[in-house]
């Protein structure tokens, strides 16, 4: 695995990223060729807490909190790997997990992007592979409200195709996850990196397709697995999370749907996404009053 370059952006999760580090360097065979930690200008002593247990990590301090798209973009300028493995603080990847993305990777010479199987922490699976965004991911999509309150419905097992696989067989989805990603460098060089329109949110679903747009395939290898404790950082900003997750949604429909603001798909698409902003701001509200 010398030939994989290792990204974690961080901001503000001192509560898992020790964790996700201890996992790292835990996985099976050799340890990582480098691992760069991004860190958003975190106030929560992140940093300190790590850099005497990894003396040997390359750590890129930012002033101010430039975005999740920015923070890994400034991670794969750095990176010297052939191979990226992009990482929240809050994953921990099992032990199996770099050494099966890694060989996954030199068999699959069509992939520009792999990801592997993400778990919750009691062990149920998360919707991580997914489908391109569409009208029924307002509704369906992995956090959308009736997948919550029915998670075994059809249409989110459609629109989340990580929930029907069985077994350890690879599948070609859509997009990813950018919880966790593992990118080949030859791809992303021509490709391009994260659009950096994107503060938060769906810069994933955009860079996966814009792979696809140029042959490479983007691939589900669920013989591979972590934990992922979502959210640990969005929990400091609740109200901005949601905020970040509908403006961005907004952006990706105009990027690559190329309608006018007035045009009437796009004000049906904006209407959906306050209704959506709505539903979820009064959610999260009566959340922290609770």
């Amino acid at each position: 695995m010398k030939d994989v370059s290792v990204i974690i952006v961080n901001w503000n999760a001192a509560a898992t990223l020790r964790a996700c580090l201890r996992a790292l360097f835990a996985s099976e065979g050799d340890s990582p060729r480098e691992v760069i930690v991004v860190d958003n200008a975190s106030t929560d002593g992140s940093l300190s807490a790590i850099v005497a247990e990894y003396p040997d990590l390359h750590i890129i301090q930012n002033a101010v909190n430039v975005g999740f798209a920015s923070a890994v973009n400034q991670g794969l300028r750095a990176a010297e790997g052939h191979f990226a493995l992009i990482m929240n603080p809050d994953v921990m990847l099992h032990p199996c997990a770099l050494p099966e993305l890694s060989q996954f990777m030199a068999t699959h010479l069509d992939a520009g992007i792999a990801g592997p199987r993400l778990l919750n922490p009691d062990g149920t699976v998360q919707g991580s592979a997914r489908r391109d965004p569409s009208a029924r991911t307002v509704l369906f999509g992995r956090s959308a409200p009736l997948t919550q309150l029915f998670p075994n419905n059809p249409v989110s097992r459609q629109e989340l195709p990580a929930f029907s696989v069985i077994g350890d067989t690879p599948l070609e989805v859509d997009w990813l996850s950018g919880a966790c990603l593992f990118a080949r460098r030859t791809a992303w060089e021509q490709v391009g990196m994260l659009d950096e329109q994107f503060f938060l949110f769906w810069e994933d679903a955009d860079w996966c397709l814009r792979f696809r747009r140029v042959g490479w395939r983007v691939y589900y290898a669920p013989a591979a697995t972590g934990t992922h404790v979502i959210g640990v950082s969005r929990a400091k900003r609740r109200v901005g999370a949601v905020v970040d997750l509908h403006v961005s949604a907004f952006r990706y429909y105009r990027k690559h749907r190329g309608l006018s603001v007035l045009h009437p798909l796009t004000v049906l698409a904006g209407a959906g996404l306050l209704a959506s902003f709505g539903l979820r701001f009064a959610q999260t509200l009566w959340a922290a009053r609770r």
